[in-house]
């Protein structure tokens, strides 16, 4: 059996840029990388924690693609917050190279931190 996150599409927020797609990125230092796994908790966050006109738009993307997006676009991101609510997405994340981890196991289930606070 496949770990939840294995079967789940994804949401990023994104913008089209002359080099390609720009990944929304927040936190104090702009290190943390927002993903949703709820289309309502996407939504949400997109009204009230993205900048309004600047061409910010919701994409859905696949296990795959979000493997690809934190090994080249985001690769410098350090955390990485799963369904987060905007102003607590520092608190609310888990280490880059865990997340992608977990959500590259298969036959196991999401860990503990993947539900609480995590480094």
């Amino acid at each position: 059996m496949r770990s939840n996150l294995a079967r789940r599409a994804f949401r990023l927020i994104v913008r089209q840029q002359t080099k390609g797609l720009e990944v929304f990125i927040t936190g104090d230092t702009g290190e943390v990388l927002p993903v949703f796994t709820f289309e309502e908790e996407a939504e949400m966050f997109f009204r009230l924690g993205v900048p309004q006109n600047n061409g910010w738009r919701l994409k859905e993307i696949t296990r795959e693609e979000l493997a690809s997006v934190l090994y080249g676009p985001c690769r410098e991101v350090t955390h990485v917050s799963l369904d987060p609510v905007p102003g607590m997405v520092e608190y609310v994340s888990l280490s880059r190279e865990r997340f992608i981890e977990v959500l590259l196991s298969e036959g196991t289930s999401p860990p503990v931190e993947m539900v609480g606070v995590a480094s």
